[in-house]
């Protein structure tokens, strides 16, 4: 009985592994703009929805160099238009351009909340603090 269990725990995760692998070797969006970065051309093979993703991605779209930005939707037209096999696709599709802007990328985060739980832990510590030093006095 005790043998069986084993041999199931160990094939489940033997299959987890095997499940999780092709996506643990997928290219993140910050590898793809540091190799676009580093070498002025895209020199690694990217799926056309690696190189979206990295279009796409908050970081990179806020923070990222024009130039780099630039290299990388080349090589997603590229990618689209010519397909895996190199032939060619179909139509070239639009890549939506980044707007340039001084500010920070919007996260969808509600400020305003988060600023109202940081002033009501303020004051929670400070009528905490008012409470203990009037206890000790008496």
């Amino acid at each position: 009985m005790r043998r069986g269990r084993m041999i199931s725990g160990v094939t489940a995760a033997a299959a987890a592994a095997l499940l999780t692998a092709p996506v643990a070797l997928a290219a993140t969006p910050n590898q793809i703009y540091q190799d676009a970065a580093a070498h002025g051309k895209l020199t690694h093979h990217y799926s056309a929805a690696q190189l979206q993703a990295a279009l796409k991605d908050a970081t990179i779209q806020g923070y990222g160099h024009k130039v780099v930005k630039v290299v990388i939707q080349k090589g997603a037209v590229k990618r689209i238009v010519t397909g895996p096999s190199g032939a060619v696709a179909g139509a070239q599709q639009s890549l939506g351009a980044t707007k340039a802007r001084s500010t920070l990328p919007f996260t969808g985060a509600q400020l305003w909340l988060f600023a109202l739980v940081g002033i009501a832990l303020v004051a929670g510590g400070a009528l905490l603090k008012t409470t203990a030093r009037q206890k000790s006095r008496s």
